[in-house]
């Protein structure tokens, strides 16, 4: 059991991602000490847009028009956030 977990941890697409994770999280840390929490939070919506491209760009998947109309409200809703 032990053995697997180690095996898997060194699958580089798994280690790539653990990687990517730590530094999200040290990123994350040094924006929640330089501004405020509500101006941050805000910034993690941006996930949903970067989702929605790389699904559409890289992987060629059909998005339909309604998911555009929702990206563009999320992008609405950072941009009135992050004004205020």
């Amino acid at each position: 059991m032990i053995g697997d977990l180690f095996k898997l941890a060194l699958n580089p697409f798994v280690f790539l991602g653990l990687v990517f994770y730590v530094i999200s999280t040290i990123l994350w840390l040094v924006a929640l000490s330089k501004t405020s929490l509500s101006f941050v939070y805000p910034f993690t919506s941006l996930v949903f847009v970067l989702v929605m491209l790389s699904a559409r760009f890289v992987f060629l998947e059909p998005v339909p028009l309604l998911r555009y109309v929702g990206i563009a409200v999320i992008c609405l809703g950072f941009l009135l956030s992050s004004l205020a």
